[in-house]
């Protein structure tokens, strides 16, 4: 497959450095179930699990989404 073939479910931001909104509905997904999860997480799982658990998850997730991010996004760059 070609470099340029590659379907991405994030394309590059057009100013700055990361990406944008998703153009697929895998990516869509994603970027609507991390805020989603997240606030859940704290809402209902923090009092029950302890803070301590509650933001080792969140972290986890946040390093989760970043990666889906980054592997299956177009590669970021700084634009101007």
């Amino acid at each position: 497959m070609n470099y340029r073939d590659q379907h991405y479910w994030f394309p590059a931001k057009r100013i700055g450095w990361g990406w944008g909104i998703a153009n697929c509905w895998q990516g869509a997904l994603i970027q609507v179930a991390y805020p989603i999860l997240s606030f859940m997480l704290f809402r209902y799982g923090g009092p029950a699990l302890g803070i301590g658990i509650t933001v080792a998850i969140f972290a986890a997730m946040t390093v989760a989404f970043i990666a889906i991010h980054w592997f299956k996004g177009e590669p970021p760059y700084w634009r101007w």
